[in-house]
């Protein structure tokens, strides 16, 4: 029981210290220049995060290789000279932002990246990040396909409820180079293609790709999968056991018939010599 009361009295007086912290955000305010230009004077005003090559990466501008300098003014009141002050900096958590920049957090550039775009645009709690990864609550989707389209990797799709076969890898990478950074990756070594009975899959640029128009669920090419990229979610059929036959017992057999025995038939009597009539 004390190990209970002195964890509650440790909560308790950690809450009371978070309540009585004041944050103050300071992503307003600033103001940014290259350092080529040599002078603040032609600094312009920003809201942090920010990028100045965004442009560039956007196709309007030149790429710029430099550096920039970030400037704000802070002024703290003269009753914080007691306090202890903490500055925090944080990079832009986003999927985009990490795919933009680095190109990904893993090793596999083409995987989930986890800093969850797909969960700050879903408005019914259907997405949420396990261990790294999106994990999804289909029963909660509605279909807006808003996650899909924010998705920096397009790892989402739409597909029909009632198609129940999944290509799980996203790796464009062939062979050798797919192996080393993933023990599912697809190699495209198209053994899924050639065993689909109804050409519902082919690969192409060692990716695999479901024409969901034609498959049928049928799990032929998840079976023939040598690297396991491929799921059938499709719940094999539950057969319910034949009861098993009881044993009939069979009639007692009749005891054999005694052979019959043979009729003596009455001799017959000969007949008496006819007596010739006296003359």
């Amino acid at each position: 029981m004390k190990r209970y009361l002195l964890l509650i009295s440790m909560l308790a007086a950690f809450v009371a210290e978070s309540a009585a912290r004041e944050v103050y955000r300071l992503n307003d305010d600033w103001t940014f220049y290259f350092r080529s230009e040599n002078s603040a004077d032609d600094a312009r005003n920003i809201t942090l995060p920010h990028t100045w090559n965004l442009d560039a990466l956007a196709g309007n501008s030149e790429y710029q290789r430099t550096t920039g300098n970030y400037m704000r003014r802070l002024y703290i009141p003269a009753d914080w000279a007691s306090k202890r002050l903490f500055l925090r900096f944080d990079g832009v958590q986003t999927c985009t932002a990490a795919k933009r920049f680095y190109g990904g957090t893993g090793v596999c550039t083409y995987g989930c990246l986890g800093m969850g775009d797909c969960v700050s645009v879903c408005e019914n709690d259907v997405i949420s990040i396990q261990n790294g990864i999106a994990t999804f609550c289909t029963e909660k989707c509605v279909g807006c396909n808003k996650c899909a389209k924010v998705c920096p990797n397009g790892l989402i799709e739409l597909r029909p409820e009632k198609k129940k076969v999944d290509v799980r890898c996203s790796s464009r990478n062939m062979g050798k180079v797919a192996m080393q950074s993933c023990k599912n990756s697809c190699i495209g070594c198209k053994k899924c293609e050639k065993v689909c009975k109804f050409d519902a899959i082919i690969v192409e640029n060692a990716y695999p790709v479901i024409d969901y128009d034609k498959c049928k669920s049928c799990g032929l090419c998840a079976k023939e999968c040598p690297r396991g990229c491929i799921e059938n979610l499709r719940k094999p059929k539950v057969v319910a056991p034949k009861p098993e036959a009881k044993p009939v017992a069979k009639p007692a057999a009749k005891p054999a018939e005694a052979p019959a025995k043979p009729v003596e038939q009455p001799a017959e009597k000969p007949a008496a010599p006819a007596e010739k009539p006296a003359e």
